[in-house]
């Protein structure tokens, strides 16, 4: 192979392999991954078009004076959920409402959330609702424990 060859067939790799990171979506690959960002950054580039969450919402680790939450883990509970199958897991959506969450979960993926923080030795669970949109995975909304008396 000349030398010219050799150029322009590492030079059109290098742009294949860049194609999916220049422009297109923000989104992240999985529901765990979107929750993470999120938490740690506030990314606006993270949160679903159909969220009503804005930028300030997240944690961040090292943000707070009071105390220094370091993230654990994030594992997905449930997938493919709608506001029925939330509500029996014992959970609703902070600001959307069912209608929302059931017209998101027709045509994209829906997943219930576990993020594990970390404060002076004590683990915090909270939860997320995170959906797709085209494929990649969003932050939708805090959930929120049900409480059933």
């Amino acid at each position: 192979m000349e030398r010219r060859e050799f150029v322009m067939a590492t030079g059109a790799a290098t742009a294949i392999g860049l194609a999916g990171c220049i422009g297109g979506s923000d989104g992240e690959s999985s529901a765990e991954d979107a929750v993470e960002v999120y938490w740690k950054e506030g990314d606006e580039d993270v949160i679903h078009s159909e969220s009503q969450l804005d930028a300030n919402d997240g944690d961040g680790d090292g943000e707070h004076e009071e105390f220094d939450p370091e993230f654990v883990e994030a594992t997905v509970e449930a997938e493919d959920i709608d506001s029925d199958e939330l509500d029996d897991e014992g959970f609703s959506a902070s600001e959307l409402d069912d209608d929302d969450i059931d017209d998101l979960a027709e045509d994209e993926e829906v997943a219930l959330v576990e993020l594990v923080s970390e404060v002076d030795g004590d683990e915090l669970p909270e939860y997320w609702l995170a959906a797709t949109d085209d494929g990649d995975w969003y932050v939708l909304d805090l959930a929120s424990q049900s409480v059933g008396f």
